[in-house]
This record gives structure tokens, sequence and C-alpha cells, in this order.
């Protein structure tokens, strides 16, 4: 029944996927918060945050023209000599090596493609595999490296618009929802969007976790390139509504009156969400975003009920 709470993050990418040791997660020592800087006090530096699946990286050409990317990994596979290799996607890869004293060094192989046959077809892709196995045999040579310092915390000029994103990023919530049951994947649902522990989600709570949701899928729109910087824009435009949209979801199953939604709660009529669906369409902004996104959206929110 809890899977009904999945409404909050239901646009972020959730599938079984191929596994890397240990099952589903970014190594250990891959994880946690570095910066492109000798100082972690910079904000004019590259940021660059990996958690247990998935990261966030910050970076800009200026500070009017800062961008975030964020990408979810199904599995990380290690070279013979120890390197790390991360597929960024479309033949894209970052190819890591861990320093003694933290620091991580990141080196782009950029648009791997197999050798040409003669035969004038397009040459493929390379899939990770491939990758790892062209490094381990010298065929492959990645660019110059990048060094990143690790740090224990992040800059409060940079932290601040993303201190729901990057909590996130850095949780076990997507390994959970990627390897688990769908009950695990609501239950874990359910307890990160409780942020008060007391059993109940508010609209607050909802609203948090529409935001994380809508700023998880922007940053894995610019990384795939898929969406208009406009389009980001409009979907990020959004937010502000979400608190309305928590409320409506609580006013339709808050039967004590206690302003959240319970377990039991949720269980009695989950034939009154899909008045929600359509409420959501009139909320202002969505007609700022294309009509299949908007449409997909509503689409995946209403997969959830059930």
């Amino acid at each position: 029944m809890r899977s009904i709470i999945g409404v909050a993050l239901a646009v972020i990418p959730i599938a079984g996927s191929a596994q890397e040791e240990p099952a589903g997660r970014v190594p250990d020592v891959l994880q946690g918060i570095y910066v492109g800087s000798d100082t972690c006090i910079d904000p004019d530096a590259t940021h660059w945050v990996i958690g247990p699946q998935a990261d966030f990286f910050l970076s800009h050409t200026d500070w009017s023209k800062r961008f975030f990317m964020t990408m979810v990994y199904d599995r990380v596979p290690r070279t013979g000599d120890g390197r790390y290799v991360l597929d960024i996607g479309d033949g894209n890869f970052s190819v890591i090596s861990v320093e003694e004293d933290g620091r991580i060094s990141s080196a782009f192989i950029e648009g791997a493609e197999q050798d040409a046959d003669g035969t004038g077809k397009t040459p493929e892709r390379l899939g990770l595999d491939d990758v790892v196995d062209g490094l381990n045999a010298g065929d492959l040579q990645p660019e110059e490296s990048t060094s990143y310092r690790r740090c224990d915390r992040i800059a409060e000029q940079i932290m601040l618009p993303y201190v729901e994103l990057i909590p996130f990023v850095r949780s076990d919530l997507l390994p959970v929802c990627r390897s688990g049951s769908l009950t695990e994947c609501s239950n874990a649902v359910f307890d990160y969007l409780d942020t008060q522990g007391d059993g109940e989600i508010r609209p607050a709570e909802i609203a948090r976790g529409l935001r994380i949701a809508t700023m998880f899928n922007a940053g894995l729109a610019y990384s795939a390139g898929d969406m208009s910087n406009g389009e980001i824009t409009s979907m990020l435009a959004m937010m502000p509504t979400y608190p309305l949209v928590g409320h409506a979801l609580v006013a339709q199953v808050d039967y004590d009156g206690s302003g959240g939604i319970s377990v039991p709660e949720i269980g009695v009529d989950v034939q009154h969400m899909p008045g929600v669906m359509s409420a959501l369409a009139d909320l202002p902004g969505v007609d700022d975003l294309p009509t299949d996104r908007i449409a997909g959206m509503l689409t995946s929110l209403q997969g959830l009920i059930p």
C-alpha cells in the first residue's frame, strides 16, 4: 500500500540492472564529496558528489552559467590496474584513479567507437565491458586527467540550492529501489519522505519529494542532452507549486484530520487518487512543459496508484 507514496519520487528511474561487486552499488572507495580545487571551500570550483548508485556534478563557465548534472550507474567495473570506469552515456566514459591521499583523478574517454571495418557503416559506440577490455589491453588511452580533492563538506554558497538533492544522491534509496522488491522500494520511499519519523507523510514532505525528483531528473536530462535549457527551466519552474500538490494529496485520504497521510489511510479509498492526476494538469506552469513530457509524468504518477 505504501507504493502510493512513491508519487513524490515517481519520475526517478527505477529498474533492474546488471550488477558489479558489490551488488548494484558504486564502490565505497569512490563515494564522497570532491572539489576540483586545492581548498574545499571554493564556490567557484567544480563539485562532484558520488553516492551509492548516482552522482551529482556541478560546474560552470562563469557564475551566471552554472549547471548541474546527475547520473545513475548500473555497475562500476574495475580495470586490472585498479582504475574504475563510469559509463556517462553516448560512448563517453570517466576513468577514475584513487590516490593514496583520498583524492581521485578522472580522465575522459569521449565517443569511444569500434574501428571502421571498411563497409561504410557508422561505427557503433563501445560498451562498458569493451572499454574495460581496451584499457586492460592498452588499446584505449583516456585524455589528461583532472584531480579532485576529497572533502567533508561543501561550501554553503554551493550547497543551498541543492540542499535536498545532494543528500538524496548520497542516500541508499536508489540502490534499494533498483535492486529490491516493490515492497522494499515503497517502504524505503515512505521512510525517506517521512522526515519526522512519525509514520505520516505531510504536504511539506510530499513537496520535498517532488522537488528532489524534479531536480534529479533535470540533472539526468542535462546529462543526456535530451531536453533544451528552456524545457529544463520550465520543469524547475514548477517546483513552487508542489506544496499545493502535497496538500491536494493529503486532502484525499487524511481521514483523521491529522494533517498527514498514514499507511492505514492510504489503503482506505485509493480510488479517490485518480482525481488528483487531473488536478495536477491545472497547476500553474504546467502549460509551459512540452505536452508529451507532462503527459508522461502524469502517467507515471497514475501508474503507482495500484
